[in-house]
C-alpha cells in the first residue's frame, strides 16, 4: 500500500543502525494486560501491529527512547467514537492506565 506521497516503503528501517532484523518490543506484559482488560468487559484484541507508516514510525521511535531513558512504552489503536463512545473509551483508557501504572 502507498504512503501518502506514493511511496510503497518495502523493506526499509525505521532505523537505519538498526537493520531490518533488529526487532523492538514492549516491556509490558500485553497478553496479560488484554486479558485483565477483557475480563473488564473490554472489547480489545492483541496485536502485534502497530500498522504501516505514522505509526510504525512513531511507536519504533517511541521504543527506541524508551530504551535509551529506562522507561516503558505502549502503543494502543483508539477506534472511533462512531465505533464505541467516547464515555466508554475514557473508562477504557481510566482503566488501562491504572493497570499500566501498577506495573512501573
Amino acid at each position: 500500500m502507498p504512503e501518502h506521497r506514493g511511496a510503497k516503503l518495502q523493506r526499509s528501517p525505521i532505523v537505519a543502525a538498526d537493520g531490518l532484523s533488529h526487532v523492538r518490543e514492549t516491556d509490558f506484559p500485553v497478553p496479560e494486560l488484554v486479558d485483565s482488560l477483557v475480563k473488564k468487559g473490554f472489547n480489545v484484541a492483541l496485536s502485534d501491529d502497530a500498522g504501516r507508516f505514522v505509526c510504525n514510525y512513531v511507536y519504533y521511535h517511541s521504543l527506541c527512547h524508551a530504551a535509551i531513558h529506562g522507561t516503558k512504552c505502549l502503543f494502543v489503536h483508539v477506534p472511533p467514537f462512531s465505533k464505541i463512545d467516547a464515555d466508554k473509551q475514557m473508562e477504557f483508557m481510566a482503566t488501562l492506565l491504572d493497570m499500566l501504572s501498577s506495573l512501573c
